[in-house]
């Protein structure tokens, strides 16, 4: 019986015919879901936008790992949830790979295998085959029937992120026009509301926007009917001024600094800008150069802001008393010259930290400073303690421990890279000299006392 004959009989209700519930008028409406929050929400289709060769297949398959994982990937939250891939440019083998680099890239202690074996992340290979969600019939466009068994076996399977890799490979129609895009994503749009799941359409950036446009290729309705959009663009070597980091801008010259944008986002705030770094191997890891994760401790945070405010009285304020009036939004720039920062009121925020916990002293006003009574100065004092001592010993010694901990495979491919923060197949004397703060895993310098001893206990505890 068609619609028609149902409405005439009145024997047929549809869940997509309904009057207004007093409740969407009494009670609060419950908030979006996310399988990565703030970035990939549920029941809705998200865009991730890249170049060619940029790692966006990369990118997709370690953030699949997360989501199964319930890990963060870029500072956004994930749940555990099962995940699903369609594979429609790489050969099983290529996935199989890419896979593999990427779990053995995590911290020992989030390679869970049996975790990740218990049907949490499902691989649908469709190398070489036609995988179309729309066709041209009798003059319409509709749906294939590989839509309605995609969204059967994701409901099944219970899974709640749908990775497609690519789009233009399920789309047979003309990509420029926008009826056409219309219909393909309604399409995916009935996956993500059948399915219950979030669908993260992979898609080329034009070769035109190579000049960092944030458009998409094709029709506008690509990116008008997406929900949420990511754009992934290598950083240009002209930008490599904005950093200070050797290795970052080794990094940028080499084309490997990969700049991720949340550009488009209905359902939830923008989310912070965040880099990744392709390293030489090809594996891409996080580069915190913007901001800690957002669910980071608030303590971290302040603690990081101070220890870059202390860097730049050091060195460009020259260690001269200052006061919170003189942390302009110049003087915030001039310390986080690498890209987004956090501002004046973000670094007065963190001297007036450093006031209450007595590691900033009041300090006599200098002659150039102000004349008003209610404006105090004060010097500041490292909080980092004594450098750590570094000797061959030392090194040795830490090395044959935690290649008894860990085996021969891991210290093969070791999780942290301390010249890079990126995986490695040794260690050398640089990477000891160059260890991570394990407070807020933020690459730093030098290591003091502190640092040195959670490093040591953190293997301990492996």
């Amino acid at each position: 019986m068609n619609t028609l004959e149902s409405l005439k009989n009145e024997e047929e209700s549809s869940d997509d015919y309904y009057f207004l519930l007093k409740e969407w008028l009494t009670e609060k409406p419950p908030e979006p879901k996310f399988c990565v929050n703030p970035l990939v929400p549920i029941g809705a289709v998200t865009l991730l936008n890249a170049h060619g060769g940029t790692g966006k297949s990369i990118f997709a398959l370690k953030m699949a790992i997360h989501i199964a994982l319930g890990l963060e990937i870029i500072g956004a939250k994930t749940y555990g949830d099962r995940v699903a891939y369609l594979s429609l440019e790489d050969s099983k083998d290529t996935v199989r790979h890419r896979i593999y680099k990427i779990f053995k890239a995590l911290p020992k202690k989030h390679q869970r295998v049996d975790e990740l074996l218990d049907n949490k992340i499902m691989i649908i290979d469709r190398y070489g085959l036609q995988t179309h969600m729309v066709k041209m019939e009798y003059g319409n466009i509709v749906t294939t029937s590989f839509v309605e068994e995609l969204s059967l076996r994701l409901k099944k399977h219970e899974i709640k992120c749908l990775f497609v890799d690519t789009l233009i490979r399920t789309n047979p129609l003309n990509e420029n026009d926008n009826a056409d895009m219309g219909k393909l994503l309604v399409a995916y749009e009935g996956i993500a509301k059948t399915a219950e799941c979030g669908v993260v359409l992979i898609h080329h950036l034009p070769k035109v926007s190579a000049n960092r446009s944030y458009s998409a290729r094709g029709a506008s309705a690509i990116t008008d009917n997406a929900r949420s959009v990511l754009l992934l663009q290598t950083v240009p070597k002209k930008e490599v001024v904005k950093f200070t980091k050797k290795n970052v801008r080794d990094a940028v010259l080499e084309g490997r600094l990969i700049e991720v944008t949340h550009t488009k986002h209905n359902y939830s705030d923008e989310h912070p800008k965040q880099y990744m770094k392709m390293t030489k191997k090809g594996i891409l890891l996080e580069a915190f150069l913007t901001a800690l994760p957002t669910s980071a401790n608030p303590n971290l945070i302040l603690n990081q802001r101070y220890k870059e405010l202390y860097d730049w009285w050091i060195k460009a304020w020259e260690g001269k008393p200052l006061a919170k009036t003189n942390i302009t939004d110049k003087v915030a720039k001039a310390i986080r010259p690498d890209g987004t920062n956090y501002g004046k009121l973000k670094y007065q925020e963190a001297l007036e930290g450093a006031i209450k916990k007595g590691e900033a002293t009041e300090a006599p006003a200098p002659k150039d400073g102000s004349k008003k009574s209610d404006v105090k100065y004060y010097t500041l004092k490292s909080v980092e303690g004594q450098q750590a001592p570094v000797i061959f010993k030392d090194f040795i010694d830490l090395y044959n421990e935690m290649l008894a901990t860990c085996g021969i495979d891991d210290m093969d491919c070791m999780d942290i890279d301390f010249d890079e923060n990126a995986v490695m197949d040794d260690m050398s004397i640089d990477d000891y000299m160059h260890y991570i703060d394990f407070d807020g895993n933020v690459v730093m310098d030098d290591m003091s006392i502190d640092d040195f001893e959670k490093m040591q206990q953190f293997h301990n505890d492996e």
